[in-house]
C-alpha cells in the first residue's frame, strides 16, 4: 500500500510529455467510444458506489481490476508492483515504461 501511494506522488512529479505517454499505453480517455472498455464501477462494500469518467481502451493489461480506475491508479498500482519486485505483473509495456523513466 504505502508503494501504491507514494507512486501517486511520483506521477505528479512526472513531466506533462511522461504523463502523455503513460496515458498512451492504455489509451486513456474521458468518457466512452468504441474499442474502449465499459467505465470501472465501484463495487467493494463500504465504497462510494461511484463510476469512473475515463475509460481504457479494450483488451489492455493491468496489475488488477482496481488499475482499470483512471490512469493514476493504473500508474500507482503499476509503480507499486515494480518496485516491490513484483515486474512480472505489469504488461512489458508499462514495465518497459517504468524502467526507463525511474533509471
Amino acid at each position: 500500500t504505502l508503494a501504491h501511494e507514494v507512486g501517486h506522488g511520483v506521477f505528479l512529479s512526472l513531466s506533462p510529455k511522461q504523463q502523455e505517454q503513460w496515458n498512451n499505453l492504455s489509451g486513456w480517455q474521458k468518457g466512452e467510444s468504441e474499442g474502449q472498455a465499459p467505465p470501472y464501477k465501484e463495487k467493494r462494500q463500504g465504497w462510494p458506489k461511484e463510476t469512473s469518467m475515463v475509460t481504457h481502451r479494450e483488451g489492455v493489461g493491468f496489475t488488477r481490476h482496481y488499475a482499470e480506475r483512471n490512469n493514476e491508479e493504473d500508474w500507482a498500482d503499476s509503480f507499486g508492483f515494480f518496485v516491490m519486485g513484483q515486474k512480472g505483473r505489469l504488461p512489458e509495456n508499462k514495465q518497459a515504461f517504468l524502467e526507463r523513466v525511474l533509471r
